[in-house]
């Protein structure tokens, strides 16, 4: 894959720039940090799309417009791309054939072939390092080298990665224990609104039991009930009133009879006064017992209307009682139900125990694969970084060590070097070399370019020429940007062959 000349129309604080890019290494002096970043980053959306955030929304930078032309797989191409920030548009020309492509990203995915997205940052594109010195430096660096050599792909980073599903499944954990957690309080909460139900039953039944005590208390029989024994004492006494009030009635017309014929028959008033007086005192005797049973019948109907009032009341709270006693069962008996789907729910897998269990089978497969990728990529990475580093050390470092336990060292001569004692300069073409070597190793039958940062900072001058010479004469397109103009002139006086663009 070659890159040929790039249009960036409209990116970033780019407006109608052009860049040619030639044969071999080429120079862009003179480019602050945040420039080369912007060329890379606009390089590797017109091939690959506008990246994601980590929340995968578009990021604000990705929006612009521009022009690549470029070569893969033995042919020309050249690419229109505009991204705005609702959708990408784009033309695909293909000017060895002259036809136009469709511009979807899957079709120039399939013009670039084996060059993937991840290629292209781990083997094409070299970043400078975040780190500038320090033991946060050799950490950086040898993690670099840890993730290169067993994936074969830094961008990967097992590492990291194992890192993030083993954070993840953390996370699912502490949310399966905190859903288990809320079944198993929800289930205490029904038991406990159960007891509380059987009680409130139970506390009814006493109430009822209490209702029946006293609607027996009103029965003066064990044969009958104190209505049917009421009614017969107020009939009773009704009759009993109808006797006294018939014989008061006799009496005083027997009287008044007596009395008048007495008084016509014997001509005299005394007998007939006497009689008349006698029948006065008994109808008065007769109309005083007559008034006691009057009295007393009152009574009786005023103590059965009573004992009605208290009979209905009492019948009226046992229904009741009932009623929100049959609503309690109910209500039991549906929480008693929901009780038993929790503890059928509970045996059912969460969805986050389905997730832990996924994240754990990736975690093996990683675990499985890193080892093969490792006899697949490791050592071929090892041994190109190798000879990469010896020929920028011109001979002074002829291997590099990649124990078992992920440390790199490297050796010196007769001295086997830890990579925590190597000096910037030292660090910086160690990182050089297995960048290089990422390239190589994954080109496979198309070679790649190089884009490559200010990563100079830490070398000095003999080491930045050892590198651009090397690059000089690697045969692959190389673009390196450098922060200052006095670098060109120690490669002019170096004689190193290059393109200042």
């Amino acid at each position: 894959m070659k890159i040929n000349r790039v249009e960036i129309k409209e990116y970033g604080r780019f407006h109608n720039r052009m860049i040619e890019f030639a044969e071999g290494l080429n120079v862009l002096p003179g480019i602050r940090k945040e420039e080369q970043m912007a060329i890379h980053a606009f390089i590797r959306q017109m091939l690959y799309g506008r990246p994601k955030s980590q929340t995968g929304q578009t990021e604000k930078e990705a929006v612009g417009e521009g022009i690549i032309w470029f070569e893969a797989g033995g042919k020309k191409f050249r690419l229109t791309r505009s991204f705005t920030e609702t959708e990408d548009t784009g033309e695909l020309f293909c000017e060895t054939s002259g036809e136009i492509l469709n511009a979807q990203q899957d079709k120039i995915d399939s013009v670039l072939g084996d060059i993937s997205e991840s290629i292209f940052d781990n083997a094409v594109y070299v970043t400078a390092l975040k780190n500038p010195s320090g033991s946060s430096l050799v950490r950086e660096i040898q993690n670099y080298i840890k993730s290169s050599v067993g994936t074969g792909d830094g961008n990967l980073e097992l590492g990291r990665t194992m890192q993030m599903l083993k954070m993840s499944r953390k996370g699912y954990q502490v949310q399966m224990e905190r859903d288990r957690k809320a079944q198993t309080e929800q289930q205490k909460l029904l038991v406990g609104e159960m007891k509380k139900l059987r009680r409130e039953a139970e506390d009814l039944e006493e109430e009822k039991e209490q209702i029946r005590s006293q609607e027996t208390s009103l029965r003066m029989t064990e044969a009958d009930n104190g209505e049917n024994i009421l009614d017969e004492k107020i009939a009773g006494l009704e009759r009993k009133n109808f006797i006294q009030t018939t014989v008061l009635i006799m009496t005083v017309l027997l009287t008044f009879a007596g009395a008048l014929i007495l008084a016509m028959q014997m001509r005299s008033p005394i007998w007939a006064v006497t009689v008349a007086a006698a029948g006065i005192l008994i109808s008065l005797a007769e109309g005083g017992f007559q008034m006691g049973t009057v009295r007393e019948l009152e009574k009786r109907k005023r103590y059965r209307k009573r004992w009605l009032n208290r009979q209905g009341k009492l019948k009226e709270s046992r229904e009741i009682l009932d009623e929100e006693q049959k609503e309690k069962i109910t209500a039991i008996t549906n929480l008693m139900e929901e009780h038993q789907e929790a503890q059928e729910h509970a045996h059912i897998p969460l969805a986050e125990e389905l997730e832990i269990d996924s994240l754990n089978l990736a975690i093996d497969t990683i675990n499985r694969l890193s080892g093969r990728i490792w006899n697949r990529l490791g050592e071929d990475m090892l041994t190109k970084a190798s000879e990469i580093l010896n020929d920028v050390t011109a001979g002074k470092c002829w291997d590099i060590i990649f124990d078992t336990g992920s440390h790199v060292s490297i050796h010196a001569g007769e001295e086997e070097i830890p990579i925590e004692k190597l000096n910037r300069g030292m660090l910086g073409l160690l990182y050089f070399a297995f960048c290089m070597a990422a390239g190589t190793v994954m080109a496979g039958e198309e070679e790649l370019p190089v884009m490559m940062e200010d990563i100079f900072g830490m070398f000095g001058q003999e080491q930045f020429l050892a590198v651009m010479g090397w690059l000089a004469v690697s045969g692959r397109q190389t673009a390196v940007c450098i922060s200052h103009t006095e670098e060109v002139e120690l490669l002019q006086k170096a004689g190193i062959s290059c393109t200042i663009l």
